[in-house]
């Protein structure tokens, strides 16, 4: 009798690890999972080489940017006289 009672008092003693190293684990074999699914970042010239736009749309891009170099170019113009 006295045997099982101090058996059942070291396992109420005992901390339960198990659950927490369960739980620790799926974490990090989820995050490991999810780095390796994110694709790395492509360099710009890259990204740029590989995005295929339709012609309407890389026109409309294309004006937009000689726009922008347009007014950039004006207001260091402006600046510098």
């Amino acid at each position: 009798m006295i045997h099982n009672s101090i058996l059942s008092s070291r396992q109420a003693a005992r901390p339960a690890w198990g659950p927490a190293l369960v739980l620790l684990l799926c974490a990090a074999f989820a995050a490991s999972a999810f780095a390796q699914a994110a694709p790395p970042l492509a360099q710009s010239g890259e990204a740029e080489s590989a995005a295929q736009l339709p012609a309407k749309v890389q026109a409309k891009l294309d004006k937009l940017q000689a726009d922008l170099k347009a007014a950039q170019s004006a207001g260091d113009a402006r600046t510098g006289a």
